[in-house]
């Protein structure tokens, strides 16, 4: 019986860093949420951010914002992978190498710094370009509702005339990319 646990507590203990790795952070899900408090407060109704939460995720009335979360948390934690991959590279000058004949470097820390800098930079600039584009189609149908206001309800009737125009733009936008 000693074995048998002994056995399976070394297996969880290798299994637990595999999964650690990909999961997303603190930081993750409170971006995750930020802009999903964004998009609910751009759409303006409850009924107009399920329409928007219903294109890009599997979500009814009861559960879109936690899918709304859901999905940006894992896309903010790809963000943050692809944003380190690309600074380390981006660093890689700085690292001494196995062949170096130096002792210590003239700036010790210079290439954690410089990874930490470039990562920073690379995910503000991810964030900045996905907020923008995921909260596009809701501020298109905003504006177009208030510059236009007659020429939108002919466009799009009814009572749920918004969600019908961000369907539209959503579409349209990932028919563009």
């Amino acid at each position: 019986m000693k074995r048998l646990s002994i056995g399976l507590g070394l297996i969880a203990v290798m299994a637990l860093p595999a999964t650690a790795i990909g999961a997303p952070t603190k930081t993750d899900k409170r971006e995750g949420k930020r802009e999903c408090r964004q998009l609910l407060d751009a759409a303006v109704t409850r009924a107009n951010f399920v329409q928007i939460v219903k294109l890009e995720a599997r979500a009814n009335r009861r559960n879109a914002f936690g899918r709304c979360v859901k999905v940006r948390t894992s896309e903010a934690t790809s963000e943050r992978r692809h944003a380190f991959k690309a600074a380390k590279a981006a660093c890689e000058s700085l690292r001494p190498g196995p062949d170096s004949t130096h002792g210590k470097p003239s700036t010790p820390g210079a290439y954690g710094r410089c990874v930490s800098e470039a990562a920073r930079k690379n995910r503000a600039e991810s964030d900045a370009e996905q907020r923008d584009a995921s909260l596009n189609p809701a501020r298109t149908c905003r504006k177009k509702q208030h510059d236009e206001a007659e020429a939108f309800t002919a466009e799009f009737p009814g009572k749920n005339g918004f969600g019908k125009c961000v369907s539209k733009e959503a579409k349209a936008q990932n028919d563009q990319e």
